[in-house]
């Protein structure tokens, strides 16, 4: 199934946009395409580096313009100001999560990524965490270890 088979076939066209695309990503794209008749997900692969700082300039220019891509991926976000989320340009995904029952209390709140007062425009579907903490009980004391 391509890209051109999808429109010909009078399926919308969605854009996400992403870094590099993983094999679970292609993969879970290629199965939501077969499967559904009314979408069909284009993954629009942007690299890093100078590519992908050009990108992030070249969408938000198309957001305030209420264009540019679907669907974001991590990286690709562009550093999005109040403005643009005031000028309802993003979906609020919040009454999807109420909906779906995605709360805070089942779901670890980083699931939220990205809101403004009531409303969801972005999530997490999991947590990279940056750091261990223990508590110093844990260990007995203060002092540095060797393992």
């Amino acid at each position: 199934m391509t890209e051109e088979w999808a429109r010909e076939n009078g399926r919308n066209i969605l854009t996400m946009q992403v870094t590099f695309a993983s094999t679970w990503l292609k993969t879970s794209t290629a199965r939501f395409n077969s499967q559904n008749g009314s979408y069909y997900i284009l993954i629009e692969e942007i690299g890093t580096g100078e590519s992908l700082a050009t990108c992030r300039e070249q969408t938000l220019i198309e957001l305030t313009a209420k264009r540019g891509p679907d669907i974001f991926e991590g990286d690709t976000f562009p550093d999005i100001s109040e403005s643009i989320l005031e000028k309802n340009i993003l979906m609020d995904l919040g009454p999807l999560f109420d909906t779906l029952d995605i709360t805070d209390e089942k779901y670890f709140p980083a699931v939220r990524a990205l809101t403004q007062d009531e409303h969801v425009y972005g999530f997490s579907p999991y947590v990279n965490p940056y750091s261990y903490c223990m508590l110093e009980s844990v260990l007995g004391g203060r002092e540095q270890i060797n393992f």
